[in-house]
């Protein structure tokens, strides 16, 4: 799935595969075993692949002739929906409401896409600017060696922070900086760091990684401080970096977009030229569709699909942005995350002549 999102195909799984069939194909069984696709070496590997190319909802009904009900927690959203949350506060004004500022960047061989956001203390999220480096191709060339891919990371990361650091964003009309810009250490982990550790900006960079909800699991041995809501600060060999479940905000990201412009919990964009201004955003937004949510013994798991052909970078930006505010400290019930005690106070009273 990681692969296959970040454009780089089947290759590395189907080698991981093929250097472990006897132990993966252990308690599997196949009903048609010549059902094999060019490139792949069984018919279990074709219906794992085709269960991710096609999603759960529709690998089940069309491939096992066994429809699945669809949890009543789905829901459809469009581009229609997105364009409709387009307001008419000015492209880099901030809501008055807003409390915490913060962004996230997306990177893949598509360019750097990237989202700021401005949220008020009940979540409620309102975006003043997104964009794309470079503006127009690609950040490297198909099969760029690996320094190249790498040095192209490295000088798109500084175009789009340099850029974000001369923008004049304003709240109420007084200028507001952002406070901290999350960038995905998915792929090429090594160089977010090592730009994330040489930068200096007015605002605060950190990498940042999600993880399917049934992995994302605050760890003690490498737990930094105290978790957030959906996310928390991790050590690894490169630094440290703030972990997120992924699952969890793509959701809450894309239900804010359901909510009346303006309502509590909702999410809006700056005016644009027009009705359609928002398009290309729009249609990255939605390009993930929730197939299925379901209860398992190991938590709640969530079952994504992918629009055929689709970009969702910017849909991912997005959910960034809301695990940024979390990051801040608030969560989508408006109540802080991490409520502090104060130490119980132990009062000892003596009185003469009593025990």
């Amino acid at each position: 799935r990681e692969d296959m999102a970040e454009g780089r195909g089947p290759d590395r799984a189907a080698e991981f595969y093929r250097a472990r069939r006897e132990e993966m194909d252990a308690g599997a069984e196949v009903s048609w075993p010549s059902r094999v696709r060019d490139g792949e070496i069984s018919a279990l590997q074709t219906a794992e692949n085709l269960l991710i190319e096609m999603g759960s909802e529709a690998f089940h009904a069309e491939m096992q002739n066994d429809p699945q009900e669809v949890t009543d927690m789905a829901y459809n959203l469009t581009t229609e929906i997105v364009l409709a949350h387009s307001t008419a506060i000015p492209k880099l004004a901030l809501p008055e409401a807003v409390t915490v500022f913060t962004g996230f960047c997306d990177i893949n061989r598509a360019g750097l896409h990237w989202c700021v956001a401005g949220f008020a203390q009940d979540m409620t999220g309102h975006s003043p600017a997104y964009g794309r480096w470079p503006a127009h191709g690609e950040l490297w060339k198909k099969n760029a060696p690996e320094l190249d891919r790498k040095r192209a990371i490295f000088g798109g990361l500084k175009a789009v922070c340099d850029g974000l650091a001369n923008t004049v964003f304003v709240r109420s009309g007084v200028r507001i900086q952002l406070g901290t810009l999350l960038i995905d250490r998915g792929y090429e982990p090594d160089v977010v760091h090592k730009f994330a550790a040489a930068a200096s900006y007015p605002f605060r960079v950190m990498p940042a990684r999600g993880y399917a909800a049934h992995k994302y699991y605050p760890h003690k041995s490498t737990l930094v401080g105290r978790p957030f809501e959906g996310c928390h600060v991790v050590r690894s060999d490169f630094g440290q970096f703030l972990a997120f479940d992924a699952d969890r905000w793509r959701e809450t990201a894309q239900r804010a977009w359901l909510a009346d412009p303006g309502a509590p919990g909702g999410f809006t964009l700056f005016q644009g030229e027009g009705p359609r201004y928002h398009i290309a955003f729009a249609e990255q937004v939605v390009a993930e569709k929730l197939s299925n949510k379901y209860e398992t013994d190991q938590g709640i798991r969530w079952e994504w699909r992918h629009q055929p052909g689709a970009l969702w970078d910017w849909g991912d930006a997005v959910t960034g942005c809301w695990v940024g505010a979390a990051a801040a400290g608030l969560s989508p019930s408006g109540e802080p995350a991490i409520k502090r005690q104060r130490p119980k106070a132990h009062v000892v009273i003596h009185r003469p002549g009593r025990r």
